[in-house]
């Protein structure tokens, strides 16, 4: 009996720590949010240039794929996170979670970088996935070609992207990340054989795509 309440005294311990340790925490990382907001990240490129991670405001965009007419393709009015994304080509449809390139979904999902763009919205939403293991989401981006289009989805409704660009780059380009004047998505995954000194492949595979509707 006695070594059960002292079993059950530790695990009541242990449990105290960890919450106060885990609302310590969620209190640090508010704080840090408020004092240096993700939205205003600034990237250090490779050749020594500094680019602030700051996405446009909500108006109307003239994107690459803008119709005939000229006229200005009106965007969301709300800051919706993306919920899923749709590769129609491939038929494959994953749900999208928030993430960044040290917390990659430990599921099959995308995710979607903290301070990139909102579906529908002036800016550069930047999703990854996983390119093989259990977790495998964009194993199939090498597969799209110049011209394919995707839907990404929030809680109000679905928009359409239609791929410009398609390249290759190293790991440190951080290039891809920084925002945009138009509504744009770029999709990462790993590509090139594996370093395993490094514990990741020598290569990204970046796709860009403009909003189209």
């Amino acid at each position: 009996m006695r070594v059960l309440r002292t079993a059950l005294l530790l695990i009541g311990g242990l449990l105290v720590v960890l919450f106060l340790a885990y609302q310590g925490t969620v209190a640090y990382l508010s704080v840090r949010e408020q004092e240096q907001p993700s939205t205003r990240r600034v990237l250090q490129l490779a050749d020594g240039r500094q680019i602030a991670l700051l996405q446009p405001t909500v108006g109307t965009i003239n994107p690459p794929s803008s119709p005939p007419s000229g006229l200005p393709i009106p965007v969301a009015t709300s800051l919706l996170p993306p919920e899923q994304i749709s590769l129609a080509s491939l038929g494959v449809s994953w749900p999208v979670v928030l993430g960044d390139n040290e917390n990659m979904p430990q599921f099959k999902g995308v995710g979607w970088l903290l301070g990139s763009g909102f579906p529908g919205q002036p800016g550069n939403m930047v999703l990854f996935g996983h390119l093989g293991g259990p977790f495998a989401t964009f194993d199939q981006l090498h597969l799209l070609t110049i011209g394919d289009e995707f839907s990404v989805g929030t809680a109000e409704g679905s928009y359409r992207y239609r791929i410009r660009e398609r390249f290759e780059t190293s790991p440190s380009d951080v290039a891809v990340l920084t925002a945009s004047t138009s509504a744009t998505a770029t999709l990462i995954t790993c590509s090139g054989p594996w370093d395993p000194i490094a514990q990741t492949n020598e290569r990204r595979l970046i796709v860009i795509a403009d909003l189209i509707n």
